[in-house]
């Protein structure tokens, strides 16, 4: 395991450094070139393989597009298509909290990491955790409820949700 990790982390490093030329290279390329229009793609491709975001750019909009509106969506494109209708929940019930854009994709982004956005995920004991924010029903958010109602996506989002208005 820790040697595949290894490997990854390698190509994961590998695909940055190939982003920091390919940057130099596209400021230099002139604005109507092919080989301009050539090191976009690539870019966006090396882009979407580790999930990188630009210093200072949206994470939601192309980082290039500078004679382009920006969209400030949240795009969902690169997440499952089974997955999409939950990932949307999650973003419209932080977004009718009052929560911005920033905090709408970080409960997001928490809830792909602790689930894979899959309402029924379920920690083995002791743990006892469930539903897409793995919650703990021994000691954590999840205390006091059923299985069957953190499993419910709405249920499960909305008590995180009242957490993080709580906290914050």
């Amino acid at each position: 395991m820790e040697g595949y990790r290894d490997e990854l982390e390698k190509h994961r490093q590998k695909i940055r450094e190939d982003i920091d030329k390919m940057e130099v290279l596209w400021q230099k390329a002139g604005s109507k070139s092919t080989e301009k229009d050539t090191l976009e793609r690539h870019l966006n491709w090396a882009y979407k393989e580790v999930g990188y975001v630009e210093r200072n750019r949206s994470a939601s909009s192309n980082p290039r597009a500078v004679d382009e509106p920006r969209d400030l969506g949240v795009s969902l494109g690169s997440i499952q298509p089974s997955r999409r209708e939950i990932a949307q929940k999650v973003l419209d019930i932080f977004a009718a909290a009052g929560f911005g854009q920033f905090q709408q994709v970080a409960a997001l982004a928490n809830a792909i990491a602790e689930s894979g956005l899959d309402p029924g995920a379920h920690t083995p004991a002791p743990e006892d955790a469930v539903g897409l924010f793995l919650l703990n029903r021994d000691i954590g958010l999840g205390k006091g409820h059923t299985t069957q109602e953190l499993e419910d996506p709405s249920t499960n989002i909305e008590i995180v949700m009242q957490e993080a208005k709580e906290t914050y």
